[in-house]
């Protein structure tokens, strides 16, 4: 409390400062007068505004009004700081004041909430809500126990108010005891229960000293309030009683349905709890809320059976939040609560700090372009111009460098833009199609400055059923654009008002042609069921007490839920349902409900509320509802000729019954009196706005203006408007004033209105044009047409002119050719303005070009010309001094200019029909600059010529210095209109030819941008295609252009620019052949282009320039990789369309690879083609001598090449040898890298022919080194391939001397490559000899930390549809962690929106400054942590997700580099199976122990290695009998799963027996390549050992004694008999164990990840050769024996292994039958007719092979054969099989290789298997 001395006013002594807050200051004072106590609340501001004057007059007249002892009374109103309040003191401090100073007990506190509860129940049943309950706002006095409330200056007088989202700090209240719906931010109603959260945050202060939520964030605080729930009270006070601490809680429930619903329920038990605590002393739990039943009829505000619904919009929010837009689109009929579900996802929005915005389109203003979208951009600027003056300069920062210098376009359509970034210039006009080109990317510019990560952005727009065709069109560009936008573009619509021809269904349509998913929530009305549910809630009764009445209200509303409520209200509001204060309960009587009509229309039931309201209200809604869905009460006062107050007064009886809502709080400003003039001055006003309730209301209000009267009504507002309109203000408003007016058009009779609305519509159309709206511009424009005079021509020319010529550009640009024509005839025969007629031709030619009538266009250029009087020029400039062609005055003519401009003009259509004419062109634009003067044209003119010049090497010079004037003249006239021409004219036509080409990629690559922001789509993609080319021919690396090429093939596809999108694929394809991305490098199929499919297109089109680069491409493949005979056809075949190309780079290009296959396939030519091939390439290099000349950077080195290879051809070696060098040098100084690995690769070969292998392996070297710099890792895979002892020779050099010659690089490049092979077989050999998971984590971790250079990794799995953390590793703890499936969300560590976006994608993600740069720089984890370099990449099996990898350095960025993500991505597929496999194992833990300790084992097989083989096999069989028998066991009762089980067995038994086949091979080969090896050292040791036993016998007869005696025990004399056949059993035995691991390893090879020719004949073989104990003789039968007939059988493509596994299964059915028949059988029966196997193969035709398998057994009766491939059917003995063996083998010939399989049998002759399979896989796979 400050004391204030002798401060008054206006008759008041001031004594005391008892508060202060931003906006108020209040004293405590008395009255001279009589001495009365008074308090005095001032505005704090010594100037306040008329607003903040207007709300302390509205508290004065809502307080003066209310006569409640438990309301602080208001004496007057004085003139003091514009206005003050003065009110009674009686004695009483704030709540806040005894709270601090620790005054309350508990027996207190009840008193005062018994009090609280009850002056709240007093506003309530005035149906006043205070809005701002808190501490400070409740005086008591502890003297005399008085409680009064005092503040309501934001009080509401309305019993439900829609509150809009705000800026935090500009919410009204108090934030931090504002409930959650009166932040705005809820999708819920704001009524009388709003108090009760803020009485509960009061409460819970009061009791505990703090609020129940601290922070000071204002938008955190939001978000607390929203979705945070308090720490109960009594957790911070263990004294405070458990029933205390729950009735707070009840109230601070999020949801007003949930709280206390009656002021008297929350009396009732804190009475309850005052009795308990005075009669017991203590108070005890009891259940809450027996009496708390509402005399309030209030309908629940819960969505009722939109669960899933809502689920799927946040889900998509997620998605979007992650750097993704997405369109969401829900339709349904009218009232089915579309509206209302999007409104639900701001609790979600408010968590990610996003932005919601909302705009409508209104069905009475259909032809108002992007009225929707600008509504909703308005309410987003609205909301930035709350925030503070720093976070609006922050704002306009980002727009302008998002817009750059076309901000003006934006604040066209959304003016208030232009309060944060300023006023802007205005922009160059443009022809319409740039100009829409412009506007499309301007707009989306502008929208990415707030769809951002930080803060994304949800667009609603709603009733796009009414939507303009701009504003669809706009959503199909913001949808179908690749930016990295955080946009979720939600769109409503009614579904049963929308044909499939409906512009919205056809933009659907064309967005779902791209590939791109629209996501649709179709709404369906309520279930009776849920019907019920709502009407309980309602009623607060039982399901069953309720049932007749839900049933009865859900067959009139057929369950649409804006029906229901509306019917609900009606029977509330007709007593029929009532509210017995006896019973405390809702009664009603259904035979009274059901005798009452009751309608079933929805519109019927509007209109009969609405005409019970008062007449004057119903008149100003009907022109409210004239006007559209939301209007301002400025615009309804005009039109309802009455001032605002009274217009305001006239709708409060719709506002107090819900129909209107208010759009701000500032509509009670409207209700205070004498305030109107100040709310009206210039500065000073204030934006009152409301909205119908829904669009049945506006329809009901508009259908009480009878039919006949519309029209009239329309008139009349839209006179009014443009009456009280000034004409700066018309701008604004201009489509509502002239909307109405044309709507009422047929009742103007005055000529000069008529004119005057003519008029209008033209300025609206031109308008409407500027904003790229063409349709809408093109309907005022005709509408404008239709009311001129009779003669129009002469009675208003120029308004007659100018609408035609308008109606004719938009009725081309909205494809009405005919429409066009007609209009454009028009104005030829009637205009004598040639300009004006020149304007309608070049409208003409744009329609003949949009319609490819080329030659048409061409006639009417030179029509125009003629009527300019002017022709084409086919006599070349005269001589003169080029460079003073800069220095010519400037062109003023505009007639001249029109010249200019229709002669460009003519280059599309010329260029496609008469190319003949391009000179002539050229000629035309220069003569008239010389002769007339430079203009901005002139920039075209000059370049075009330089173009032409250029065509001949003679001209080139001249060309270039043409072309440089034209730069020149483009600077100087800021031409950035032709920015993108000029550039693409000099850049890909001209400056090539004499300066180094690699200067053409800047200036290419920045006009793309300045094409866009002009809206010169066109030429900014042929700017895009030609970078992409031009960037891979000037020698880029190869994955840089790579990447640049994806980028912009993607804008191609954007704009849908066919031409250029193939002319950019075709070299984008030939890049990833050479990266080694496609599995034929020959072939230009992949992921960019298929030659298959495009190439006939190419061919029936005869698209030259595109036929041209095609056979260029493979000219270049086939020569690089060696095949020059093909390269020769391809570069003959381009030949041909070389005139298409002149002046292209890619013209040198064939020049030089035509070159050099000439002289390569020169050796193996006849006479006659060496002379035609020597004679071209002389023709070749005389063009290229020339050019070279000109540029020798770009052409010295590619001539010196040729002529090395044409010397080496004539046997001019010495001459060949200085070439070659000069050559390779000269490609090296310019950068062209890969014409460098060229003439290395040529040179080698030139030493290879002279057997100079030393010099030839240098080159080699170097070549090999300039393709890996380049990138060609397919090319330097074949060189490996074909001199694998240059791969050897690389290594050991960089072993050896760390360096090569060459350059470091390429012995860091090659070090690399080494260190990544050993990373693969390490991390390979961990993971394929690890099944079980946990030690799989902890070795993959412990290889991808020493490998990747990582600090920290983690290992994260998908399991049940949630991602968990297994594993974890940091080089602080060196040691890797098992993790026990943490869910991801739990952990704080990690950056969540990475891992989210990783496995949602599947795509990796590579940050090399992660705090800096990227999308995800606004992660929390990564603002907290600033980490440096991320690599992030998924796990995937067969397509599916299985986790993600996550590793992390914070010591240096760039530390994953593409070589560690390659290395990781192979691996990661890798991991994928093994991850699958050890879970499957995981599951099966019993099997998983057994193969351990077979394993194990494999250590005692050494000793006898071809028993071990046998026993091995055999308990791998015994092992797969166990896993069918389990499997069979757990899915005995699941028949529905069996498919899904035997694809888990077959992959199993085939992974299991694989890779312990291939186990025991790897084990076996060693120690037996050891034996072998030394088998032929160890007989020869032998020998001689021997040798010398023998020399010493002879020569030593009689030795030592002791000799002898130990002679005599090793047995000497047999040693040296034994040992040699020892030796050669050993040899043989080694031989026998190679063979059978070469079975083993052959039969092993599973091949699941590829298709492969092989041998069929191999496979048998190896199989049998597994099979080979079975079939051996035994002690109670003989032998099985196999007869093979094998066929001329092709190499067959198919999976090895899976092939192998099927003989297999048929071979041991066979032998299971041949024993089982043999058991029953004597010996000589046996010996009469063995068991026998045959197998015969043949070749059925050249596409299809057969393997019989054929038995002598048993046979297969007819009953069992027709199961014979069922899975899991047996007729073995329990435990002797499972039934899948054939069953697996079935799927796998069938299913996996398209083939057939059967089986024919007789019973007691035997069975026969036969297999028959396609040679081709691929073939198949294509054709189906």
């Amino acid at each position: 409390m400050v004391l204030v001395a002798g401060f008054t006013v206006a008759g008041y002594r001031l004594t005391d400062k008892i508060y202060e807050d931003s906006k108020t200051i209040v004293y405590r004072g008395i009255r001279i007068e009589d001495q009365q106590p008074i308090i005095l609340k001032t505005l704090r501001a010594e100037h306040p505004s008329p607003s903040e004057i207007a709300r302390v007059r509205h508290e004065f007249e809502l307080t003066q009004n209310l006569d409640l002892p438990s309301v602080v009374k208001v004496y007057e109103l004085v003139e003091y700081k514009g206005l003050s309040l003065v009110l009674e003191d009686f004695g009483g401090h704030s709540i806040k004041d005894l709270t601090l100073q620790n005054q309350l007990d508990l027996e207190t506190f009840l008193q005062i909430g018994i009090q609280l509860t009850n002056a709240l129940e007093s506003l309530h049943e005035l149906n006043i809500i205070h809005k701002d309950i808190k501490p400070l706002n409740i005086i008591f006095n502890p003297a005399t126990h008085e409680l009064k409330l005092t503040d309501f200056s934001i009080a509401s007088r309305l019993s439900r108010e829609n509150q809009s989202t705000h800026n935090p700090n500009l919410i009204e209240g108090t934030l931090a005891y504002l409930s959650p719906e009166q932040t705005g931010r809820m999708n819920r109603i704001l009524d009388y229960r709003t108090d009760f959260y803020s009485l509960g945050v009061t409460f819970y202060e009061m009791l505990t000293g703090q609020l129940p939520f601290t922070t000071v964030d204002p938008m955190e605080l939001v978000h607390c309030h929203i979705a945070k729930q308090p720490i109960s009270p009594h957790y911070l006070q263990p004294e405070l009683p458990i029933a205390i601490a729950n009735i707070v809680m009840k109230l601070l429930a999020k949801m007003a349905d949930d709280r206390y619903q009656s002021a008297y329920g929350i009396q009732a038990d804190l009475k309850y709890c005052l009795h308990q605590l005075q009669t017991k002393g203590r108070i005890d739990p009891f259940i809450l809320g027996e009496q708390d039943r509402s005399k309030k009829f209030q309908i629940p505000q819960t969505l009722y059976g939109r669960e899933h619904e809502i689920s799927m919009l946040t889900t998509a929010f997620d998605r979007v939040s992650c750097g993704f837009t997405e369109l969401m689109l829900i339709s349904g009929y009218s009232g089915v609560g579309k509206s209302a579900l999007v409104h639900e996802i701001q609790k979600a929005i408010v968590s990610r700090s996003g932005y919601f915005v909302t705009g409508k389109f209104d069905q009475f203003k259909r032809n108002i372009p992007y009225s929707s979208l600008i509504q909703a951009l308005q309410e987003l600027i609205r909301q930035l111009l709350t925030e503070t003056e720093e976070q609006i300069q922050i704002w306009k920062q980002k727009i302008l460098a998002a817009v750059g210098a076309n901000g003006h376009i934006i604040v066209d359509v959304i003016p208030e833009v232009e309060l944060i970034i300023g006023r802007q210039v205005a922009v160059p006009q443009l022809d319409a199609t740039e100009a829409q080109n412009r506007f499309n990317l301007v707009f989306q510019q502008f929208l990415s400055v707030f769809a951002q990560p930080e803060h994304p952005l949800v667009l609603f727009l709603d009733d796009l059923q009414w939507a303009d065709s701009a504003s669809l069109k706009l959503v199909q560009l913001l949808t179908t654009a690749n930016d990295d936008l955080c946009l979720l573009l939600v769109g409503a619509y009614r579904d049963n008002e929308v044909s499939p021809t409906h512009l919205l269904m056809v933009i659907l349509e064309e967005i779902r042609k791209v590939g791109l998913v629209v996501n649709e929530i179709w709404l369906q009305p309520l279930l009776l069921t849920t019907v019920n549910q709502l009407v309980a809630d309602a009623l607060h009764c039982s399901l069953q007490q309720c049932q007749a009445l839900a049933e009865l209200l859900w067959k009139k509303t057929d369950g649409n839920p804006f029906f229901l409520n509306q019917l609900l209200i009606s029977l509330y509001e007709k007593q029929l349902l009532f509210f017995d204060s006896g019973t405390r309960c809702w009664q009603w009587d259904l035979a009274q409900i059901q005798q009452v009509g009751m309608t079933d229309n929805v519109v019927e039931l509007m209109v009969s509320k609405l005409q019970g309201l008062p007449i004057t209200t119903q008149q100003t809604l009907k022109l409210a509802a004239c006007i559209g869905n939301t209007f301002s009460l400025n615009l309804l006062a005009i039109a309802n000729e009455k001032s605002l107050s009274k217009t305001a007064e006239e709708l409060w009886d719709a506002l107090q019954e819900g129909l209107i809502a208010p759009l701000s709080q500032s509509y009670k400003l409207a209700h205070v009196k004498q305030i109107e003039d100040s709310l009206s001055e210039e500065g000073n006003a204030v934006n009152i706005a409301y909205r119908f309730l829904h669009d049945r209301v506006q329809q009901a209000a508009y259908l009480l203006i009878p039919s006949d009267r519309q029209q009239e009504t329309h008139l009349r507002v839209g006179r009014l408007l443009l009456e009280h309109t000034s004409p700066e203000e018309r701008e604004e408003t201009l489509f509502d004033i002239v909307n109405h007016l044309n709507r009422g058009v047929s009742l103007i009779t005055d000529p000069t209105e008529q004119l005057e609305l003519a008029e209008f519509n033209f300025i609206a159309g031109r308008k409407a044009k500027a904003a790229a709206a063409f349709e809408p511009a093109n309907q005022y424009f005709t509408a404008g047409l239709a009311i001129l005079p009779s003669n129009p021509w002469i009675e208003a020319y120029d308004l007659t002119l100018t609408l035609h010529i308008e109606a004719a550009e938009t009725a081309y640009l909205t494809t009405q050719f005919e429409e066009a024509e007609h209009l454009s005839d028009l104005v030829l025969q009637h205009t004598t303005d040639v300009l004006q007629k020149v304007k309608v031709y070049e409208t003409q030619i744009y329609f003949y070009i949009a319609q490819n009538q080329m030659l048409k266009a061409i006639e009417t250029s030179l029509q125009g010309l003629k009527v300019l009087g002017e022709s084409l020029s086919y006599e070349p400039p005269p001589d003169l001094i080029i460079e003073d062609l800069v220095n010519l005055p400037e062109m003023t003519d505009p007639c001249k200019l029109a010249v200019m401009r229709i002669v460009i003009t003519m280059v599309t259509p010329s260029l496609n029909a008469r190319p003949d004419l391009l000179g002539a062109i050229a000629y035309t634009l220069v003569n008239q600059s010389i002769q007339f003067g430079n203009s901005a044209f002139s920039a075209f003119g000059y370049t075009f010529y330089g173009l032409v010049l250029c065509g001949s090497p003679d001209g080139i010079d001249q060309g270039y210095r043409f072309g440089q004037i034209g730069l020149t003249l483009l600077e100087r006239f800021h031409a950035r209109k032709l920015h993108a021409k000029v550039i693409n004219i000099f850049d890909v036509f001209v400056r090539h030819w004499r300066e180094p080409a690699q200067k053409t990629i800047a200036p290419l690559r920045d006009a793309i941008q300045i094409g866009l922001e002009t809206g010169d789509v066109e030429y900014a993609c042929y700017n895009a295609t030609s970078y992409c080319n031009y960037l891979f021919f000037v020698g880029e690396a190869l994955e840089e252009v790579n990447q640049q090429q994806k980028k912009y093939i993607d804008l191609l596809l954007k704009y849908k620019q066919e031409y250029q999108i193939y002319f950019g694929q075709i070299c984008h394809q030939l890049v990833l052949n050479l990266l080694g991305a496609t599995e034929n490098p020959l072939i230009l199929v992949g992921e960019s282009f298929d030659e298959h499919t495009v190439l006939p297109i190419l061919i029936e089109t005869q698209n030259g320039t595109l036929l041209f680069l095609f056979h260029l491409a493979k000219t270049i493949l086939f020569f690089i990789f060696k095949d020059y005979q093909q390269a020769l056809i391809h570069a003959k075949e381009a030949e041909k369309y070389q005139g298409n190309m002149i002046g292209f780079l890619q013209f040198v290009e064939h020049n030089f690879y035509y070159s050099l296959t000439l002289l390569a396939t020169y050796p193996e030519a006849n006479e006659a083609d060496k002379l035609a091939a020597l004679k071209k390439v002389a023709e070749n290099q005389e063009l290229m001598r020339q050019w070279a000349n000109h540029a020798p950077a770009n052409h010295q080195h590619k001539y010196d090449l040729i002529e090395a290879e044409r010397a080496k051809v004539l046997g001019a070696d010495l001459e060949a040898m200085a070439l070659y060098d000069q050559a390779i040098q000269g490609a090296k100084d310019n950068g062209y890298v890969q014409e460098e690995a060229v003439a290395n690769k040529m040179a080698a070969e030139f030493y290879a022919s002279r057997q100079r292998d030393r010099i030839a392996q240098l080159y080699l070297r170097e070549a090999y080194y300039s393709y890996l710099r380049w990138g060609a890792i397919g090319k330097t895979k074949q060189m490996e391939e074909r001199h694998p002892q240059l791969l050897a020779q690389v290594t050991n050099d960089s072993v050896t001397t760390g360096h090569i010659s060459t350059t470091n690089s390429s012995s860091i490049s090659q070090r690399a490559h080494d260190f990544d092979l050993g990373t693969i077989l390490k991390a390979s050999q961990a993971i394929s000899g690890e099944i079980i998971l946990d030690r799989l984590l902890e070795k993959l971790l412990r290889i991808l930390m020493e490998n990747a250079g990582a600090q920290t990794s983690y290992l994260i799995l998908e399991k049940q549809g949630q991602l968990v953390i297994e594993a974890s590793s940091s080089l602080h703890q060196n040691q890797i962690t098992l993790e026990q499936s943490i869910p991801l969300e739990a952990h704080q560590q990690l950056p969540l929106s990475i891992i989210h976006y990783v496995a949602r994608t599947q795509e990796n993600v590579v940050l090399s400054d992660a705090a800096q740069h990227g999308k995800f720089t606004k992660d929390l984890y990564i603002l907290r942590t600033q980490p440096k370099s991320i690599l992030c990449l998924p796990i995937l099996n067969q397509g599916k997700l299985l986790g993600v990898i996550y590793l992390e350095n914070n010591l240096i960025t760039d530390a994953f580099t593409a070589q560690r993500l390659e290395v990781l991505t192979m691996l990661s597929s890798q991991v994928g199976t093994s991850l699958e496999n050890a879970r499957l194992y995981a599951n099966l833990e019993s099997t998983t122990q057994d193969l351990r300790r077979a394993n194990g084992k494999l250590e005692e097989y050494s000793r006898n290695l071809e028993q071990k083989v046998e026993e091995r096999t055999l308990e791998l069989i015994a092992k797969n009998d166990c896993l069918k028998r389990q499997t069979t066991q757990l899915q005995t009762t699941l028949q529905e799963l069996k498919h899904t089980q035997l694809q888990l067995i077959q992959t199993e038994k085939m992974s299991s027996l694989g890779q312990l086949v291939a186990g025991v091979a790897h084990e076996i080969n060693n120690p037996v390549n050891f034996i072998h090896g030394n088998l032929r050292h160890a007989e020869d040791y032998s020998r001689d050992l021997l040798n010398l036993i023998n020399i010493y016998q002879r020569h030593y007869p009689t030795p030592d004694p002791e000799i002898q005696a130990e002679i005599a025990d090793i047995e000497l004399e047999y040693i040296q008999a034994d040992l040699p056949k020892l030796i050669d059993s050993m040899k043989m035995g080694a031989d026998r164990i190679c063979q059978i691991v070469l079975s083993l390893r052959n039969f092993s090879r599973l091949d699941q990840a590829e298709m492969k020719p092989v041998d069929i004949h191999e496979g048998i073989d190896n199989t049998l050769l597994i099979l080979q104990n079975r079939l051996r003789e035994k002690t109670n039968h003989l032998g099985i024996q196999i007869i093979k007939e094998y066929g001329d059988l092709p190499y067959v493509e198919c999976y090895a292994g899976q092939l192998n596994q099927a003989f297999m299964n048929i071979l041991n059915n066979a032998i299971d039958a041949l024993e089982e028949r043999d058991r029953n059988r004597t010996l000589i029966e046996m010996q009469a007719n063995p068991s026998t196997i045959w197998i015969r193969t043949e070749a059925i035709n050249f596409d299809w092979v057969r393997m019989c398998f054929t038995d002598n057994g048993s046979g297969i009766s007819a009953e069992i054969l027709s199961r014979l491939f069922d899975p899991f059917f047996t007729t073995k003995p329990v435990g002797s099989g499972t039934g899948l063996g054939l069953s697996i083998s079935y799927q796998i010939v069938v299913e996996k290789h398209g083939g057939k399989l059967r089986c024919q049998s007789t019973v007691g002759q035997g069975t026969e298997f036969i297999i028959e399979i396609p040679t081709k896989q691929s073939e198949l796979l294509t054709k189906s």
